[in-house]
């Protein structure tokens, strides 16, 4: 069995003239502007892309919250399903935290999870 794939890459919708166009955005950058945000990644060979939002703030954690997840499934094919449901249920409470400092309530977490 190989490797599972974590890349996970952040991208903005950018009108160009009379065309949109998808961007790979610089995620160390200080300077975003709000628009669609998507993320994507790859599920075997097929890329999945999924809209973020329209916030550059958001969308930076919906990314980082995507490649975590993919980090733990790839070792959760290694390891037991108790300890696989532990570490999940652990970067479920840690990202509920990092998501309510946002401003939203918990509600609305559960839509940015659970997709």
């Amino acid at each position: 069995m190989g490797l599972a794939n974590t890349s996970v890459v952040l991208y903005q919708s950018i009108k160009i003239g009379m065309k949109w166009i998808l961007c790979a955005v610089d995620e160390d950058s200080s300077h975003f502007s709000d628009g669609p945000f998507y993320v994507s990644w790859y599920e075997g060979k097929k890329k999945q892309m999924e809209s973020v939002g329209r916030y550059p703030e958001l969308a930076l954690r919906k990314t980082i919250l995507k490649r975590t997840a993919l980090a733990f499934i790839a070792v959760g094919t290694s390891l037991g399903g108790a300890l696989l449901f532990h570490r999940l249920h652990l970067l479920f409470v840690h990202s509920t935290a990092m998501h309510l400092r946002l401003g939203q309530s918990a509600v609305n977490f559960f839509q940015v999870f659970c997709g």
